[in-house]
């Protein structure tokens, strides 16, 4: 399946770390995660796609005022010309990050982007909640993240239900070596299966607590 986009994003500075950037946000992902805010991407449902050869055009002019390329979804994996578009902007001087829930390691191996954020959503056990009756690919990707040599992080939305102190503890040797962590607070809004919006997201105190058990392991972790 050849890129498509779902939606593009001319700046950002809060999408990779240090860089201003612009995004492409691709369309389809293989979970069902009911609190993502991109539900029109899942199941590409947006109503009209954009033209990748005049987006890319785009970031050609901008490339002097930009330092990187932010390629996220849905799921970029899915697509088999990403690492074409990986070195294209690369060529261009631009840095390149890949978001990607790392169901598919077999994939994530081929790709040379200058950083990775992969999401760990919840212990593996749990990813059939999501839609994914799987759980080695996601270790194998994580472990191999960890030996790369590429820049990454690692980030879970604290979902509540899926992602419990349970949950936490349980992934607690997965997160072992993984230099930089992440935990943000689920939002109510537009997401995928609105019913979720029923819960209620955790307090400071209780995202806190996730953060003193990480420490507590010897794991770096911050709320963002």
């Amino acid at each position: 399946m050849k890129i498509k986009l779902g939606g593009f994003l001319p700046t950002t500075l809060l999408d990779y770390p240090g860089e201003v950037a612009s995004v492409l946000f691709l369309p389809l992902c293989n979970l069902t995660c009911p609190y993502c805010h991109n539900p029109s991407l899942v199941h590409n449902e947006t109503e009209t796609l954009l033209d990748i050869e005049e987006i890319t055009n785009k970031i050609f002019q901008r490339r002097k005022v930009i330092g990187g390329v932010v390629i996220t979804g849905g799921e970029p994996t899915l697509y088999q010309d990403l690492n074409h578009y990986i070195n294209l902007f690369q060529s261009w001087g631009l840095k390149v990050k890949v978001d990607t829930n790392g169901t598919r390691p077999n994939i994530i191996k081929t790709l040379k982007p200058d950083y990775f954020a992969m999401d760990l959503k919840t212990s593996i056990n749990k990813y059939s909640a999501l839609g994914f009756n799987g759980g080695n690919e996601i270790v194998e990707s994580l472990e191999w993240l960890k030996k790369s040599g590429i820049d990454y992080e690692i980030r879970t939305t604290a979902a509540p239900i899926l992602f419990t102190k349970d949950d936490l503890i349980e992934m607690l040797p997965l997160l072992k070596g993984v230099k930089k962590y992440f935990i943000t607070n689920f939002r109510n809004g537009d997401i995928l299966n609105p019913e979720y919006n029923l819960n209620t997201p955790y307090t400071k105190e209780e995202l806190e607590e996730f953060i003193l058990i990480c420490k507590e392991a010897g794991i770096t972790c911050n709320l963002r």
